[in-house]
């Protein structure tokens, strides 16, 4: 967690912050800069110029710097050996997860964001 703060505080870091949480774990809390890649698609789109594009970023190249994070590091760990598989050379996963990141962070009190649409 030190050192993603040191990441997330520096000017020049060079990085791509993934949270691999469900969409609905994402938008209760996540970390700022993050993209939100579901575990379950993220061998799907890690390459997928357009799938970058509308999230106005550009896909990682194989040595980009990638920290992965789950809800308590678990996750993450599969996802980062998964990467690694498909040739990415700088993946790491955040130790402990968001519970680490924000140990403050309390689900259940947590209100979704709304996303503009229609729902009960």
């Amino acid at each position: 967690v030190a050192e993603l703060n040191a990441i997330l505080e520096s000017e020049d870091a060079d990085y791509l912050l993934i949270d691999i949480r469900q969409a609905n774990e994402y938008v209760l809390g996540n970390i700022p800069g993050s993209a939100n890649v579901p575990r379950g698609m993220l061998d799907f789109v890690i390459n997928d110029e357009e799938y970058w594009s509308e999230q106005y970023l550009y896909p990682p190249e194989k040595d980009t710097q990638i920290i992965i994070y789950c809800k308590s590091g678990n996750r993450g760990i599969l996802a980062a050996l998964t990467l690694q598989k498909l040739g990415y050379t700088n993946v790491v996963n955040l130790e402990g997860g968001f519970m680490a990141f924000d140990p403050e962070f309390d689900e259940s009190s947590a209100t979704p964001q709304s996303s503009g649409g229609c729902g009960g």
